[in-house]
């Protein structure tokens, strides 16, 4: 494997965003050469409806999935909370990050007051502040390098909080939060939902079973 073609948005937050997957992936594989294919989506080309007429829950998804399954692409980036909940027949989520946070980027906040808020009393779009890096199954070679440089928490929060959004039937473009945090073997879940807010906390073994609790308790009389 020598080249790779990594489909991403033209918005210079997704560049950024393509960025930051190459420099893993070089890092990981030194040789390897990656070229951006940059794609406009269906949510990319009509910024004056209101994204809820627009058809589909994929509006930001759908046209570089198309290219990983034509093959023009062999990976594709993406801003994880964009994802709908049923990614395309035949392709995989391979890979997970975080993005870089305030601490990280560490700009000049001189004059200013800032707080950070707590995750569980302003909850989160499901999956928000991840980078998602899709392929193809069958790829197994690009499955593994993606495996490589995938953080092993942010993986594990990316299901959890997918896990949810599935079980509840929703996806980026219905007005709810969910929030998973992993703290070593402890996990804490924190959803809103219809107007209702449930915050669990469980061992990491048992996240599955507490996440169904959280589904029950938020549909009960709703």
């Amino acid at each position: 494997m020598k080249k790779l073609i990594l489909a991403t948005r033209g918005s210079e937050l997704a560049i950024a965003q393509a960025e930051e997957v190459k420099r893993k992936l070089i890092s990981t594989v030194p040789e390897l050469e990656i070229e951006f294919l940059e794609v406009v989506t269906s949510g990319d080309a009509d910024r004056k409806s209101p994204l809820s007429s627009i058809d589909g829950n994929d509006l930001f998804v759908r046209e570089i999935e198309e290219k990983l399954i034509s093959g023009k692409a062999d990976i594709a980036v993406h801003s994880a909370e964009n994802l709908p909940f049923e990614i395309a027949e035949g392709l995989i989520i391979g890979g997970a990050l975080s993005v870089a946070d305030l601490e990280k980027i560490e700009p000049d906040l001189s004059g200013l007051s800032v707080s950070k808020c707590d995750a569980k009393d302003f909850i989160p779009a499901a999956c928000q502040g991840m980078l998602a890096v899709e392929c193809r199954k069958a790829d197994e070679d690009i499955r593994k390098l993606l495996a490589d440089i995938t953080d092993y928490e942010s993986m594990l929060r990316f299901e959890m909080e997918r896990y949810l959004l599935g079980r509840l039937k929703s996806d980026c473009s219905v007005p709810m939060g969910i929030h998973a945090y992993i703290d070593n073997c402890d996990v804490e879940l924190s959803v809103m939902f219809c107007g209702k807010y449930v915050h669990k906390n469980c061992v990491i073994t048992e996240w599955r079973r507490t996440a169904d609790e959280i589904v029950e308790e938020l549909c009960l009389d709703k």
